[in-house]
């Protein structure tokens, strides 16, 4: 089984600290909510199973209607002989405003462009070019998954590359694949990932109440 340090950075734990100091979180350093358990059917998750979720911000609604998380994630991968070890920092909201498909959406590799090749293409937007270039965006549901991803997100991830997001009903994640920000960046990564809620609980609602558009 592969195993991790014991100990963690103080002075990572001191930014994080600061951070939610900054915006009105709370902070553990380690996974006393069960998030493993919560996100375990998210493929970073389920394909790496002795990953470690640890330094964690957090806030609830009082109804507990919406939760967001800011944590570390890492994990280890044995190639041949070598082992190597992945991180990154991932945002996490549960929300009852979301009413999600299940997609899974990272930039667009060499591989994807074999699938596609072989006919297992993921979808993609005429009216959005650099999206569907950028982008591998996979799932059952698509008309789901089309009337989901609307404009407004597709004018955001066409400008912001990068970024991989999975989602299933009321839960999304935010991360960059193998990419931790600095300390002092944390707080306009948090930023961003929000806002990336936000556009997606703005879908959820424009899909529940159309009439709303």
């Amino acid at each position: 089984m592969l195993s991790f340090f014991a100990s963690q950075d103080p002075r990572r734990i001191r930014a994080y600290e600061q951070f939610c100091f900054n915006h009105n979180m709370s902070f553990s350093e380690k996974d006393e909510f069960g998030l493993g358990s919560m996100l375990k059917f998210f493929s970073i998750f389920r394909q790496n199973r002795s990953g470690k979720i640890y330094n964690i911000a957090y806030q609830k609604q009082s109804d507990l209607s919406e939760q967001e998380y800011l944590f570390d994630y890492k994990y280890k991968v044995v190639k041949g002989k070598a082992i190597i070890t992945y991180k990154q920092t991932i945002y996490f909201l549960n929300s009852r405003m979301l009413a999600l498909p299940a997609f899974g959406m990272k930039p667009e590799q060499f591989g994807h462009k074999i699938e596609a090749f072989l006919g297992l293409e993921d979808i993609d937007f005429e009216d959005y070019p650099v999206f569907s270039q950028k982008y591998y965006l996979k799932g059952e549901d698509e008309a789901y998954i089309r009337a989901t991803f609307g404009d407004k997100i597709l004018k955001f991830f066409s400008k912001h590359h990068g970024w991989t997001c999975e989602a299933v009903n009321y839960y999304l994640i935010v991360y960059k694949h193998n990419a931790i920000p600095y300390d002092h960046e944390l707080g306009s990564f948090y930023t961003v990932c929000r806002g990336v809620g936000g556009l997606f609980k703005e879908a959820s609602r424009e899909f529940l109440n159309p009439s709303l558009e």
